[in-house]
C-alpha cells in the first residue's frame, strides 16, 4: 500500500511538473506566434515612386522635402516608411498601411505653402499703377469720380476694380479671364509703385458663388517675402466654425513667429488693416484685426471649408510644404499580394 501511495504521489509530481511544462511552451509559442505576425503584417506592402520636378535644389532643401513628403504621407496612414533615392530626382517610399489613391492624390494635390502678408489698400495707386503700364488712360481717375463702390473697367486686363470701400480686395477677375490676368499680372516680380513705400505683388483668391475670382495686393519684404511662413508653424488641425456650417484651420506659431504674428496684427490694428492668409500662393481669407494685436501666435484659415477640406488643408500645413512633383507609380508590393 505504502508503494502504491508513493508511486501516485510520483506521478502527481511528474504531472504537475509536465502541466507547467506544456503551459511555458505553449506561452512561449504564442509569444512567438504574435511577434511573427506582427513582423509580417508591418512589413511594407504599398509603394509609391514620386518625380520632384524643382530644378536647382541643394541637398538640404531635397532632404527637406524628402521628409516633409513622407510626413504627409505619415498623415494619409503610412506606417513603416522605407525611402530609397533614385536618379533624376526620383524617390520610392515604400510602407505599410491602406490608403485610398484619391485621399493620396488629394494630400499631394497641395503644395502647402503657407505665408501670411499684409494686404495693400491703397486701390487708386494701384489702379493708376495698372493704366500706366497697359496704357489705359481713357477713364481718368475713375475711383475718385465715380461714387459707386464699384467701378467696372473691362479694357484693363478683363478685371472689375473695387472702390475703396471694398476692403481687402482690389479687383474680381472671371473664370474666362483669369489666366489672361495670371500670365500677364500675377506671375510677376513685385515691383516697387510710386506712393508706396514697400513693394506689391498680386495674388489671386478663391472664386466666389459668381464664379468670379478675387485679385489681392499684399506687401513683401525687401527679399520679397512674406513676414511669417509655414517654417514658424508647429500645429495646425481643423476644427468646426463658430457658425457651425463650415470649418475653419487654426495655426499654431512657435515662439518666434508668435513674436512676429503680434507686431504684424498690432500694425494691421492701428492701420485699419487686412493681413492675407495665402497657401500656394492662393488667398484663402484676409480677415482685418479688429481687437488689438494677437498674442500667443494663433491664427486661423476661415473660407467656408467643408470639413473634408479644413482636415486635408490641416494636415498639409502641419506636415510643411513640399516642392512641385509628379506620381510616376503606385503599385502593391508582390510578395505581399493577398
Amino acid at each position: 500500500m505504502y508503494y502504491i501511495v508513493a508511486f501516485l504521489f510520483s506521478l502527481n509530481s511528474v504531472l504537475v511538473m509536465y502541466k507547467k511544462h506544456l503551459i511555458r511552451s505553449l506561452f512561449l509559442v504564442l509569444i512567438y506566434i504574435t511577434m511573427a505576425c506582427e513582423t509580417v503584417s508591418h512589413k511594407p506592402t504599398y509603394s509609391i515612386q514620386i518625380q520632384i520636378e524643382e530644378a536647382n535644389l541643394t541637398q538640404d532643401e531635397k532632404t527637406r522635402a524628402i521628409a516633409n513628403i513622407q510626413n504627409r504621407l505619415e498623415s494619409a496612414g503610412a506606417k513603416d516608411i522605407t525611402i530609397t533615392e533614385q536618379e533624376e530626382q526620383k524617390v520610392t517610399f515604400n510602407f505599410h498601411g491602406k490608403i485610398k489613391p484619391q485621399k493620396l492624390r488629394r494630400s499631394f494635390a497641395v503644395s502647402g505653402k503657407l505665408e501670411f502678408f499684409e494686404v495693400c489698400n491703397e486701390h487708386e495707386i494701384l489702379y493708376r499703377y495698372l493704366s500706366e503700364i497697359h496704357g489705359n488712360q481713357k477713364g481718368g481717375d475713375l475711383l475718385s469720380e465715380v461714387t459707386e463702390d464699384i467701378k467696372t473697367v473691362d479694357d484693363i486686363l478683363g478685371i472689375r476694380v473695387l472702390g475703396g470701400y471694398a476692403g481687402p480686395v482690389f479687383a474680381t477677375v472671371s473664370r474666362e479671364n483669369k489666366n489672361i490676368v495670371i500670365e500677364k499680372l500675377l506671375k510677376k516680380e513685385p515691383v516697387s509703385i510710386h506712393g508706396l513705400e514697400q513693394r506689391v505683388k498680386f495674388l489671386l483668391g478663391k472664386s466666389n458663388r459668381e464664379n468670379q475670382h478675387e485679385i489681392y495686393a499684399v506687401y513683401v519684404s525687401s527679399e520679397n517675402k512674406a513676414p511669417i511662413d509655414g517654417s514658424y508653424v508647429i500645429d495646425a488641425y481643423a476644427e468646426e466654425s463658430n457658425y457651425g456650417d463650415s470649418y475653419v484651420v487654426s495655426i499654431q506659431k512657435n515662439k518666434e513667429g508668435a513674436k512676429i504674428w503680434e507686431k504684424m496684427t498690432e500694425k494691421a490694428h492701428m492701420n485699419q488693416g487686412n493681413i492675407a492668409v495665402v497657401v500656394d500662393n492662393l488667398v484663402y481669407s484676409a480677415p482685418s484685426v479688429s481687437v488689438g494685436k494677437i498674442t500667443g501666435g494663433m491664427s486661423q484659415i476661415s473660407s467656408n471649408l467643408s470639413k473634408e477640406q479644413a482636415t486635408t488643408l490641416a494636415a498639409v500645413i502641419r506636415s510643411g510644404s513640399i516642392p512641385k512633383m509628379k506620381i510616376l507609380q503606385e503599385s502593391i508590393l508582390k510578395s505581399y499580394k493577398q
